[in-house]
């Protein structure tokens, strides 16, 4: 049988270097979050879900058309680990999927294609796999149900990344041959900004 992958974008942070919502930045024909959000829809994720928190009311008017599930961590302040926690407790609060897909909101160069290949790596509730970017490890990045306890443990700033590091000689890891940079700051963003109307 065919096992159940949800997705999980965390979105919820306060763009302090940026100075402005990163999420809501032009990308292409529409904004960084929305931008993600097709890619995710666009993959064999079974579902997904959007964790919001700082400037929560004006991104969830903005991705008002699109097709996702949104959650507000009112308590986004506390860091990323408080994101994670809401939204694995979200995914696994009715029937608990086989695995969940954390990838973040300013990652724009991931492809559907990308996130698929994570899927279709996916064997039992006890595998974690993640993006190899130039022997770094990160998200995307699918944990199996077993592991949903590691992320809801969490505290502070501490992301996913800091579960596969530690577990990074036990884990299967895919390489991504994209930059998975965060766009922190103007600069960053102005580098890599593809060709925007308006």
């Amino acid at each position: 049988m065919k096992p159940t992958i949800k997705g999980l974008i965390l979105a919820a942070g306060a763009s302090s270097r940026m100075g402005r919502p990163k999420q809501l930045l032009p990308w292409g024909e529409s904004t960084l979050i929305e931008h993600c959000i097709s890619v995710a829809n666009a993959s064999k994720l079974d579902s997904l879900l959007v964790v919001l928190g700082s400037d929560a009311t004006a991104i969830r008017n903005s991705l008002q058309v699109l097709d996702v599930d949104i959650v507000v961590n009112e308590e986004w302040a506390k860091g990323m680990a408080s994101t994670i926690k809401i939204g694995v407790d979200r995914l696994t609060s009715g029937d608990t999927p086989d695995g969940i897909l954390i990838m973040l909101a300013d990652q724009p160069f991931i492809s559907s294609d990308d996130l698929d290949a994570l899927i279709e790596a996916f064997e039992s509730r006890d595998s974690v796999i993640a993006s190899n970017y130039k022997d770094r490890l990160g998200v995307p990045a699918l944990f199996g149900a077993s592991h949903f306890d590691l992320l809801t443990k969490l505290t502070g700033d501490k992301g996913a990344g800091s579960i596969l590091n530690t577990m990074k000689d036990s884990i299967r890891t895919l390489p991504i041959a994209i930059d998975l940079t965060d766009i922190d700051t103007m600069e960053a963003y102005s580098a890599l900004r593809p060709n925007t109307k308006g």
